[in-house]
């Protein structure tokens, strides 16, 4: 008897968790969720995070079975070619390869690849917005100053321009 007591406790848990999920899913907020649950908004909101936690969990669980599922076949598959590509198969050479490379794949072994934010003519935008910035900050100190000065300084930011990487590259497209 009490064993039944405890699996009505438990389905009660399991609908009231489910309950407050599609509530939030709904847009309610915890306050709401939890007058509708009869219980604070702090109980409402740990009941939310705790249920999200719990199915990240087990859907975690779920890719690592997947993945290593794959990687069994992988291996299988790796094993029966391996033999014909050590004899000269070229075939056989070949799907080893893509076979390593998407065990690769589902290890992370392999390095991201980094790509670089550039402007319209190819310039990197970090360097590009840093030496905005500077000569920003620059000319707006020399606008408190002598003009002929600030033509100096301007004069000699457009030569150092020209001399850097993104310069060059903008005059030699």
């Amino acid at each position: 008897m009490g064993r039944s007591k405890a699996s009505r406790q438990a389905i009660t848990a399991a609908e009231r968790r489910i309950t407050a999920l599609e509530l939030r899913k709904a847009g309610l907020t915890y306050q709401k969720i939890g007058e509708h649950l009869g219980c604070s908004e702090s109980r409402a909101r740990r009941i939310v995070v705790k249920e999200l936690e719990r199915i990240q969990e087990d859907l975690t669980e779920k890719a690592d079975g997947i993945r290593s599922m794959e990687l069994e076949r992988l291996d299988t598959l790796f094993r029966q070619m391996y033999g014909m590509a050590v004899k000269g198969d070229q075939g056989a050479v070949d799907r080893c390869l893509r076979i390593m490379d998407r065990r690769s794949k589902y290890l992370g072994l392999d390095m991201p690849v980094k790509i670089a934010q550039t402007d319209a003519t190819g310039r990197d935008l970090t360097v590009s917005r840093e030496w905005l910035a500077i000569r920003s900050a620059v000319l707006s100190v020399l606008d408190q100053g002598p003009p002929e000065m600030k033509a100096h300084v301007v004069e000699a930011l457009r030569v150092l321009e020209e001399k850097t990487p993104a310069g060059r590259e903008r005059e030699n497209p």
